[in-house]
């Protein structure tokens, strides 16, 4: 039995278009319900002026063919409209507000200047007769056509047995005025928008996940709006932006009353920005919707005029189609968990993931940190080399030392372990850095860890080019940025924030990436490890926007096929932060996102994501030894079943001071290991238990203590708060957690 939270869019047509108000195919939909097959048990709540257009299951389309609006009904009566159905009672709402909320479409685009316009399809083209509706199989095509600008931009709206689909059919986009170029399309941005009086939340994947509560809230926060992925890593920053969580994953939900639904982007999640909105800010309703990129843009600081100007994008997007799916929800499916377990479906069914997760497998994950390239001085001269941190024979013996404190199980993920450590050019082989003891010495750890039964793993650089390797320059070969320059990667002031632009790096252009993965992965046979691991191309993406452009959503193909090499190489791959698109060749993942950004408007924070996967892939935290409650990080974990990380170091701390990987810290393991110990005996009878266990259910019981239940029945009470609490008749002290095995 499932808990429920209490809070939680063609020259052709050109003529017609101008001609007509809207067109309608030779196909005309049908007149009435039950020429669809539907069931309409109250067609009094639905609004005059919609027309059925399709039926699934016990689904039915209405399109508005005067308006361009459409609704879905279930068969239960219950409805979901594209605009609020009392929009124009709203009296927070201006006229501009209220035209906003009944549009389709919310397009864009830049002038000759580089000044971003927003325009709406109910003003732009609706009102102006411009647009075309037909019927296509399965929904309704609407074309609208923005004659100023020039835009003429195709929606389609199918119906599924589950809920409805919206593409923009980007393909079919045309732009007829030179002087203006289509930046952003939001898509549906007041479906099943709630109102003032209505309970329930909107759900936001940013981090581990958040829900902006649908009341309570001021209406003075700022907007929730995100980039899909985070943002362009081949746009240039020379400050250091807010200390943010990404959104790894393209979904979000609302509920409102007993229903609700979830929001998937199924093609185009690359170029995608989530948007939400609380009630009273604009007008009287809370909405949440996706906004797909067709161009990206940048603001560049011009010297000599001491100017900031905005530059455009030369290429768009190269998908065929960008797509909002919506799942509804009702009952106790509807919400945060019922929103989980649609999407993993989806993830499952479509999504090419297949389950990993393994019964009474739930290791600690040691990264450890190989060598750093620093300056030594060497008979009083100074000289750039690698400074040993975490030697191979030191890798043993912290093994060693783990098992003598009664952690049996551990996976070892060894980062900068190859020849000059941090300061290696892009790696087209595997080689162990010297210093920390060579091939010979990598080669024991190697055979060590297979009779202990712990899995090695590799970390690669694939990406950044500290320096220029044959075949790899790292300027000719560098992702360019939208200015066209070398997209330079900085480190940033800390005191300041501003960029250290002395020492950049640069990213190889995705053109590249898979030459160079396939290179790597054919050498992998030369070490007895358990697989490679990648702590970039799971939680980063770029474009590159030189003269032979590779647009986002190109290279997230790009990063597909790399990670697939990767993961074939040895048949095993750990992917540290885990973006959607790697969750099919991951094998585990490594640092899934423990916490939200903590916006202002959001009111409470779940762990969607592990909601999502726990159970499917085998994920663990964050390392503990760097969060800033180490008891906090550590019951976060066990709340939802994943493994513990830590990130360490055996030696020659210091060095890092001087280098940029001075904000590792409190690194050495001699510091954490009866820390570590400690935790992980505390949790892994746990751990082990749930570890092939989804999660069916998830509660907030007080401020400081939640619920997560598994498929098993195994529940897990968790107290972060710094009092004791009574729970079932059981009291549970401060920061400690309770386990009822069903």
């Amino acid at each position: 039995m499932r808990t429920i939270s209490p809070k939680r869019w063609l020259a052709g047509l050109l003529a017609v278009v101008t001609l007509l108000p809207f067109a309608v195919s030779a196909a005309e939909p049908a007149t009435d319900a039950s020429d669809t097959g539907a069931a309409v048990q109250n067609p009094s709540e639905r609004q005059e002026g919609y027309t059925p257009y399709a039926a699934a299951g016990e689904l039915t389309l209405y399109i508005n063919e005067k308006e361009a609006m459409f609704a879905v009904e279930d068969g239960d009566g219950r409805m979901w409209y594209s605009t609020p159905p009392a929009y124009e009672e709203d009296e927070t709402a201006q006229g501009s507000a209220k035209k906003r909320m009944a549009s389709l479409l919310e397009v864009s685009y830049a002038d000759t200047m580089g000044n971003i316009n927003v325009l709406n399809s109910r003003v732009a083209s609706v009102e102006k007769e411009t647009f075309a509706v037909q019927k296509i199989d399965g929904g309704a095509r609407i074309d609208f056509t923005f004659d100023k600008q020039g835009f003429v931009v195709p929606l389609e709206i199918r119906l599924r047995e589950d809920g409805v689909e919206l593409s923009l059919v980007t393909e079919e986009i045309r732009e007829n005025e030179e002087k203006y170029r289509l930046i952003k399309v939001g898509v549906a941005p007041y479906f099943s928008a709630a109102g003032t009086e209505e309970d329930g939340y909107m759900l936001v994947p940013d981090g581990c996940g958040a829900l902006i509560g649908l009341q309570g809230n001021s209406g003075y926060a700022d907007d929730y709006s995100q980039y899909v992925y985070g943002r362009d890593e081949a746009i240039t920053q020379l400050e250091a932006g807010e200390v943010t969580e990404d959104v790894r994953l393209p979904v979000f939900g609302m509920k409102h009353g007993d229903s609700g639904f979830v929001g998937v982007v199924t093609a185009g999640a690359s170029r995608t920005i989530l948007n939400a909105s609380v009630q009273g800010k604009r007008c009287a309703y809370s909405n949440i919707y996706a906004e797909f990129i067709y161009r990206d843009t940048d603001m560049v600081l011009v010297e000599k005029k001491n100017q900031t100007v905005r530059i455009v994008e030369s290429a768009h997007t190269e998908e065929p189609r960008q797509t909002v799916r919506y799942v509804f929800l009702v009952g106790e499916d509807a919400d945060y968990v019922g929103m989980a377990e649609a999407y993993r479906n989806y993830l499952l069914e479509e999504g090419g993931l297949t389950p990993k997760a393994q019964a009474d497998s739930a290791p600690m994950v040691v990264e450890l940190f190989g060598g750093v390239m620093a300056q030594q001085y060497v008979f009083g001269f100074p000289v750039k080399r690698v400074a040993p941190l975490t030697t191979f024979e030191d890798a043993q013996t912290i093994l060693d030392a783990l098992q003598e404190a009664g952690v049996d199980q551990v996976m070892l993920n060894y980062t900068y372990w190859n020849k000059d450590g941090t300061g290696a050019p892009l790696q087209t082989s595997l080689k162990p850095e010297g210093r920390l003891g060579g091939s010979s010495g990598l080669k024991k750890l190697a055979a060590y860890c297979k009779e202990q039964e712990t899995p090695l793993y590799l970390d690669v650089n694939v990406n950044t080019m500290v320096k220029s390797a044959w075949g790899y320059n790292k300027k000719n070969d560098a992702a360019a940025s939208v200015q066209k320059n070398p997209a330079m990667q900085y480190r940033y002031e800390f005191s300041t924030g501003d960029a250290i632009v002395s020492s950049p790096t640069f990213l190889l252009t995705p053109r590249k990436v898979l030459g160079l993965v396939e290179k790597l992965a054919g050498s992998a046979d030369r070490y007895d490890i358990a697989g490679l691991s990648t702590s970039f191309l799971g939680e980063a993406l770029y474009s590159d926007f030189g003269k032979q452009a590779v647009p986002r959503d190109q290279a997230e193909g790009i990063w597909r096929d790399a990670l697939g090499t990767l993961a074939g190489a040895k048949g095993s791959l750990l992917v540290d932060g885990g973006n959607a698109y790697a969750l099919a060749d991951a094998a585990f993942i490594t640092g899934a996102p423990m916490d939200s950004s903590r916006y202002l408007m959001e009111t409470e924070e779940v762990p969607f994501y592990q909601i999502v996967l726990h159970g499917i892939i085998p994920m663990s935290s964050g390392a503990l030894n760097e969060y800033g409650d180490v008891r906090q990080g550590f019951l976060k974990a066990v709340e939802t079943g994943s493994s513990l990380q830590f990130r360490w170091l055996a030696q020659n701390e210091t060095e890092l001071q001087e280098t940029p990987y001075n904000t590792v810290i409190s690194a050495r393991y001699t510091d954490w290991l009866e820390t570590a110990a400690g935790q992980y005996q505390e949790a892994a009878e746990l751990l082990r238990a749930v570890a092939d266990q989804t999660i069916t259910g998830h509660e907030r019981l007080f401020d400081d203590v939640t619920r997560t239940t598994y498929s098993d029945g195994t529940a897990v009470v968790v107290n972060f708060g710094e009092q004791a609490v009574t729970v079932d008749g059981a009291e549970l002290p401060a920061e400690s957690f309770l386990v009822n095995r069903g």
